[in-house]
């Protein structure tokens, strides 16, 4: 099915009742599971139960793997500019159905050091520099601390990235003691044969499990705050709209109930007077950036490089490839999956070619 005969109806669901919480509750119940093993499985010796919570302890931060990659597509997905509501719900399709784990981990690599317009688009707040002083100052800090979550929750993502691939393809794990400490631990074989291990200690499950939360608070208002956006457009792409998510205060100004992750890295809704600029103004405006970036990288582009389509990457402000044939160009552009805005042209006068930035 399809709405307006090109959006895949599964698209329009997943934009509109995206399941952040599945994750969540599978990670609470093994935690739970791991609390009242010894009346759960009476029959057991101590040290069947103790693989059993090993067991048990390598699901929960799979779990935590699992939605922190969630959320890093889902980043990717909303980092671009769309001409429409329609354009976005099939970019966060394509996105989700098409990424590669390793644009999640240059996302989670990058991201501590990306300038706060950059998280707020992200987030779905408007543009910082349209808004009122006030508004603003709230916007920008709710960016910062977002920011911030994003760099915690990769940095444990990084580290657990391995384990987890072993996880997922063949269970190349084995569950057993450290030496050391006698501690639990989880062994597993990477790529090419090589062994690594990490650690299955208390914190470790306790920092995932507090991670997991704070992935689905983000997950929950990203997705909240584009939706937000779209029903003050006026389209019909919310299958569940809110009569409360736009209203007029009494001064005759459209206030919108907008997510924010303000003191103590807690969520927040307020009604605020924000303004986004129409789709298409804003897609010209990073047309224009992307194009000054060009000028400025020209010296690095040989004569013979004339009619040859270019990818830049307009965050990262660097030349991804140059090919005559712009099939390979947006292959190599998906393939090496930058975390910053992609933007292909052709070289010479007129770099026409059709392709929107992404």
């Amino acid at each position: 099915m399809s709405i307006n005969g090109n959006v895949p109806q599964i698209a329009k669901f997943l934009f509109n009742i995206y399941a952040s919480d599945a994750l969540e509750f599978e990670a609470t119940v093994n935690a739970r599971i791991i609390e009242f093993l010894p009346q759960i499985f009476p029959n057991t010796n101590s040290m069947e139960r103790n693989r059993m919570m090993q067991i048990l302890k390598v699901q929960i931060l799979t779990k935590f793997c699992h939605i922190a990659e969630n959320l890093g597509a889902t980043a990717l997905a909303f980092k671009s500019s769309h001409e429409d509501g329609k354009t976005e719900i099939l970019g966060l399709f394509n996105t989700i159905s098409n990424y590669q784990v390793t644009q999640i981990n240059k996302f989670y690599t990058d991201v501590a050091d990306r300038d706060i317009d950059y998280i707020a688009k992200i987030f779905g707040h408007p543009p910082l520099s349209l808004q009122e002083q006030e508004t603003r100052k709230l916007l920008e800090a709710s960016s910062t601390i977002i920011r911030q979550e994003f760099t915690n929750v990769g940095k444990l993502f990084i580290k657990l990235e391995p384990m987890y691939n072993a996880y997922k393809h063949g269970y190349r794990l084995l569950l057993g003691k450290d030496d050391a400490d006698d501690s639990d631990i989880v062994i597993f074989i990477v790529k090419g044969g090589e062994e690594g291990y990490s650690s299955l200690k208390n914190e470790l499950i306790l920092d995932a499990r507090k991670l997991i939360t704070r992935c689905r608070t983000l997950l929950d208002c990203i997705f909240e705050n584009h939706r937000t956006r779209l029903e003050y457009e006026g389209n019909d792409y919310n299958i569940f709209s809110s009569s409360n998510r736009v209203e007029t205060d009494s001064s005759g100004r459209r206030t919108i109930k907008h997510q924010l992750i303000l003191e103590g890295d807690k969520r927040q809704s307020k009604p605020l007077n924000i303004l986004y600029p129409t789709r298409g103004e804003k897609t010209k405006q990073e047309r224009k950036i992307a194009d000054s970036i060009y000028q400025s990288l020209k010296n690095m582009i040989a004569d013979s490089d004339e009619g040859k389509f270019i990818a830049l990457d307009i965050d990262n402000k660097e030349i991804i490839t140059i090919s005559f044939d712009i099939g390979d160009v947006i292959s190599t552009v998906q393939k090496r999956g930058p975390t910053g805005r992609a933007y292909i042209r052709r070289i010479g006068t007129d770099g026409s070619t059709g392709i929107p930035i992404y």
